[in-house]
């Protein structure tokens, strides 16, 4: 379902970014910007609710085909370049694909924090400050925890869901401050909780693996999004 309503911001990054002066890739990446949900929501799916995160979406690649005029075989070949690229995250089913944009939370403020920077005539102030609206995203939550406090939160999770006896934090904590530019910490405690219901990962999740950026090949990977994911293959409704 595409969303028609609203808006999403724009980095001047993307100017530098090289999918700008390629037209297909450019129309891709905003195709699916304004497309994945800017909330969380949920449906019912062979009778089993399914959750999709803010910043995540269903798309058909067939249907981006049809929609921007553009092959199917590019499609199929940007969205690999994104997903290697660590700008997205793509779990294909053989229903449908679910695509996260990786730093969504970064770049995407909360609506009300938008909301509270316009005038009620509808003009915009602080037009110029675009840069300094980066400072607003609060990583670690209203309750302005530590780094170090979220970590240990962290590993208390995996052992209360996992029964695990998780204890440093030194080994994940840079990878854990990367992923909180996207995810907050009560999302990555939903994919926590989930690593006991995936047949491949409950014997194996660690902290420090779950927040890799890369996995042992050197490809770019997002396990958050994995596990954030409820697909069905018995996770909890």
């Amino acid at each position: 379902m595409e969303n028609n309503v609203g808006w999403v911001r724009l980095h001047r990054k993307l100017l530098d970014n090289p999918i700008f002066d390629k037209a297909d890739y450019l129309r891709i990446w905003l195709y699916i910007l304004l497309n994945v949900n800017h909330k969380d929501k949920s449906f019912i799916w062979n009778n089993q609710k399914i959750t999709i995160n803010r910043g995540s979406g269903i798309f058909s690649q067939k249907k981006i085909s049809e929609k921007l005029g553009i092959s199917l075989g590019t499609v199929n070949r940007v969205l690999n370049y994104f997903e290697k690229d660590a700008q997205i995250g793509k779990q294909t089913t053989n229903k449908y694909t679910v695509i996260t944009v990786i730093n969504w939370n970064k770049y995407q403020a909360n609506g009300k924090q938008i909301e509270n920077r316009l005038k009620t005539n509808g003009k915009q102030i602080e037009t110029n400050n675009n840069d300094k609206n980066e400072k607003n995203d609060n990583k670690y939550t209203e309750a302005k925890l530590s780094l170090e406090e979220v970590a240990q939160k962290i590993n208390e999770a995996f052992n209360i869901y996992l029964g695990r006896k998780f204890k440093g934090i030194d080994s994940f904590k840079n990878n854990l401050e990367y992923w909180l530019g996207t995810y907050q910490p009560k999302e990555i405690e939903e994919a926590i909780k989930n690593i006991k219901y995936d047949k491949f990962w409950r014997d194996k999740m660690t902290p420090t693996i779950l927040f890799r950026r890369k996995n042992p090949q050197g490809e770019p990977v997002d396990y958050i999004s994995q596990l954030l994911i409820k697909e069905n293959d018995g996770y909890p409704r």
